[in-house]
């Protein structure tokens, strides 16, 4: 890891960090003094790290999960887990078995896999495996070293994945895989899919089966987040580093190459009504950019399904935290089990 005196990076700009604050944004801290801030991010990884624990607890699933199986090196818990929790649907479906794969967020430098699980009762009630995935943290991994471990992850996911359900159905494993990502975790499974793609051979088997990327408030152009106090642990020193880990950069890009890969899968695009300004208009963004890429979808030229879903009255922290009381709740659960065709 290499280390840089905070005068070696770009200076923070207060307008920019206000723009990507997700704490400054949220409903209930608007009017609050700033010291709310520590005290907000605290309170949601207790309330996450709750909602995980009774996940891992549900009578119906714990009998045939698999929790903290790793998938590289054990480090420092603050350092971030090489690791990932496997829960099984409560009912399978002999004939395809989908994949829900989660990457949490936290800018890259927070949260881990006892925070991640906070939403597999749902996905596991209506028909669908949920992996909760963790990964080694900025600074202690950098950012462009993430999508590269993390390719590593789901090819020992998809191999768990297949050895369980041989194990419990007796059947050839026919698998369907959605990469989801919340904030930071939006941008590491974009950056994943398409790192895979550059590195066919060892990530063929799994990357075949990627059917949607699900991206729920996502930074996708790490530019201006230079000029933020995120990148304390990001230690991005220049507006050109920072684009060579920005996923926009592969939308941006008109090789057919790209193209190709673009137009494979599925995407759902989300944020939620009260993200930080910089998150939503980095959402808006990318659809604008998906859509040129792909063609619009009242053109006949449309060659790959994007659905955009803006999640009302909610923020940055209750979107992802509704997540946990399901459907009838959760209008951005609803809208990802409608998008997943648990059914099909």
């Amino acid at each position: 890891m290499e280390a840089f005196a905070p005068d070696q990076l770009p200076e923070v700009d207060a307008e920019i960090d206000c723009l990507y604050d997700t704490v400054r944004w949220l409903k209930e801290v608007k009017f609050k003094p700033s010291g709310a801030t520590g005290e907000e991010r605290q309170r949601l990884a207790r309330v996450l790290r709750t909602q995980s624990d009774i996940c891992r607890a549900s009578p119906m699933i714990v009998e045939h999960c698999d929790f903290g199986v790793f998938y590289g090196q054990k480090a420092d818990h603050k350092e971030g887990s090489e690791a990932f929790d496997w829960f099984p649907p409560a009912v399978w479906n002999s004939d395809l078995q989908h994949v829900v794969v989660y990457i949490h967020g936290g800018f890259w430098r927070a949260l881990d896999l006892s925070e991640s699980s906070h939403w597999a009762t749902p996905i596991t009630q209506a028909g669908g495996v949920f992996v909760a995935l963790a990964y080694r943290l900025a600074p202690w991994q950098t950012l462009h070293n993430m999508p590269i471990s993390l390719c590593k992850a789901l090819s020992h996911i998809y191999s768990h994945t297949q050895k369980r359900i041989q194990q419990i159905l007796h059947i050839t494993p026919n698998i369907k895989i959605h990469l989801v990502g919340h904030s930071a975790g939006a941008q590491l499974a974009m950056e994943t899919f398409y790192a895979a793609h550059f590195k066919v051979g060892p990530y063929k088997d799994w990357l075949s089966a990627v059917n949607s990327l699900i991206l729920i408030s996502g930074l996708y152009d790490l530019r201006p987040l230079i000029h933020t106090t995120a990148n304390t642990a990001l230690r991005l020193t220049s507006k050109e580093q920072a684009w060579t880990c920005s996923p926009l950069r592969y939308i941006t890009d008109n090789s057919s190459r790209i193209l190709e890969y673009t137009r494979s899968v599925r995407w759902l695009i989300a944020w939620a009504q009260y993200d930080p300004p910089g998150f939503i208009e980095q959402s808006k963004c990318m659809i604008t950019e998906l859509h040129k890429t792909l063609g619009n979808p009242a053109e006949t030229t449309f060659l790959s399904e994007i659905e955009t879903f803006c999640i009302a009255d909610e923020d940055h922290f209750t979107s992802i935290e509704g997540l946990h009381y399901g459907p009838a709740t959760s209008t951005l659960l609803k809208r990802i089990v409608q998008f997943l065709r648990l059914d099909q």
